[in-house]
């Protein structure tokens, strides 16, 4: 970033009282003039939607952004969401892998990103570098933390809807974010999160997916709801907890259950972690569409991340990226 526009972005953050992300964004939509960015704060624009009293641990302000959405082929308008879990707490090449994420993003350029196992450096790499993203993250208590970045030309959005919460009896500090958005007129809560990990946590693990299909079923029914995350839950799990309600869908399953991308954790294909033969659905989407008009269906679910690097020879993460495409129905 330029001197010119680190100063700007400064002064407008200290002068609105904002955090960075929604500075930027304002400037981004003012082509970095300080005047016209105040002024589009003060305007009033931001979208309003339904929710509940806001939570104290949230981004607040207001933003509203829109512009074209994505159409596909068939003259249908689809929303493009990439997930990812970025094992952010191996430091070893964490700046050359996280860089090629941000690449990846900047050339198939998501409306929604979802991130978890994210820390501090990888999350200066991407403020510094997502032009045309907002980069949305809670107070956080541990070293790693989920993010949501959503793209400013095809979504409106209330930055004051992102609300953090706490799964209140994790061992590692494990919390699930949601937030709203619009896109192409359709009412989105998108959220996210990092289900605790390993086999002996299996009990808070179910325990913590449980509470997000709640969550998801109490959404308002105005609303379409996608959760993507590193669930790090087995099959056994899911069905210990009753199964996937009718209302809500499993995107891979949704999209036709193909082998070739059912595991998003697999040794026998990535060896950041070393060579070995397991192999597991730890990554999952699922969706919940709205009961009215502007429903979305899951159409295209793929993996991405398997090109090796060029320097550190490895892979961008030892999880593989879902990438996902829904239809507005």
């Amino acid at each position: 970033m330029s001197e010119s526009k680190e100063q700007a972005l400064s002064s407008l953050t200290e002068a609105l009282n904002i955090d960075r992300e929604l500075a930027r964004y304002y400037l981004e939509r003012t082509s970095w003039s300080l005047e016209e960015a105040i002024n589009e704060y003060h305007s009033g624009t931001s979208e309003k939607f339904e929710e509940k009293k806001p939570s104290t641990d949230q981004v607040h302000g207001e933003t509203s952004s829109h512009g074209p959405s994505t159409v596909s082929s068939d003259g249908s308008q689809s929303l493009k969401l990439l997930c990812w879990n970025l094992d952010g707490l191996d430091s070893a090449n964490l700046e050359e892998r996280t860089t090629a994420v941000v690449e990846n993003i900047l050339l198939k350029k998501p409306d929604v990103v979802l991130l978890q196992e994210v820390v501090s450096l990888s999350l200066k790499i991407f403020q510094e570098n997502c032009e045309g993203y907002i980069v949305l993250v809670s107070k956080h208590r541990f070293r790693y933390f989920n993010a949501i970045l959503v793209r400013s030309s095809t979504t409106k959005t209330k930055a004051a809807s992102l609300k953090s919460v706490p799964f209140e009896t994790s061992k590692m500090g494990r919390h699930y974010l949601t937030y709203r958005i619009k896109f192409a007129d359709a009412k989105i809560v998108v959220m996210t999160s990092h289900l605790e990990s390993l086999a002996e946590n299996s009990a808070e693990r179910k325990k913590q997916f449980s509470e997000i299909l709640d969550c998801m079923k109490r959404q308002s029914k105005n609303f379409n709801v996608i959760f993507g995350g590193d669930t790090n839950l087995y099959d056994t799990e899911v069905n210990a907890v009753g199964g996937v309600p009718s209302e809500v869908l499993d995107a891979w399953a949704s999209c036709g259950s193909a082998l070739t991308t059912k595991c998003t954790w697999n040794m026998a294909e990535n060896d950041n972690l070393g060579k070995g033969s397991s192999k597991f659905r730890f990554d999952r989407i699922f969706i919940r569409p709205a009961k009215k008009a502007k429903a979305i269906q899951p159409s295209t679910f793929t993996l991405v991340g398997k090109e090796r690097l060029s320097g550190c020879k490895r892979f961008a993460s030892d999880h593989w990226g879902m990438w996902l495409e829904v239809s507005i129905i």
